[in-house]
């Protein structure tokens, strides 16, 4: 429930930038605008000048403003919870399995190898990203 609180939460937070993002990175084309550069006195370039416009023009495509942002929002939900739930899930089953007597490290005085010191602290993280 907390993962998927989680992945709730954090995708209706970043959705907007994550569209900006899309958006921006997909306007790649050479094809000028009919808007005046005001600097340089000449067309623009690109659809695009910062993250501010691209909201603002996205925002106002229809009369319903502030749903324009957030039109794609159950696709990434779709995709955003499973990925959430594993990754976390998968982290806490491999910390608990890792966890032992033999795995309390004593600082710099042990004589327990990096490697294995490694693999116990970021392993679960490790193998949680990748099975997610």
């Amino acid at each position: 429930m907390a993962a998927t609180a989680t992945a709730i939460v954090t995708t209706l937070a970043t959705y907007p930038l994550d569209l900006a993002h899309g958006r921006m990175a997909a306007d790649m084309s050479k094809k000028p605008t009919i808007a005046l550069d005001k600097a340089n006195k000449k067309n623009k370039t690109r659809l695009y000048t910062s993250v501010r416009e691209c909201l603002t023009k996205t925002q106002n495509q229809s009369s319903r403003k502030l749903t324009n942002i957030y039109k794609g929002l159950p696709t990434a939900l779709f995709s955003q919870v499973p990925y959430t739930v594993i990754l976390m899930s998968t982290f806490e089953l491999l910390s608990q399995l890792s966890q032992s007597e033999t795995t309390t490290f004593d600082g710099k005085k042990d004589d327990i190898s990096f490697i294995y010191k490694y693999m116990i602290r970021f392993g679960p993280a490790t193998l949680g990203l990748l099975l997610a």
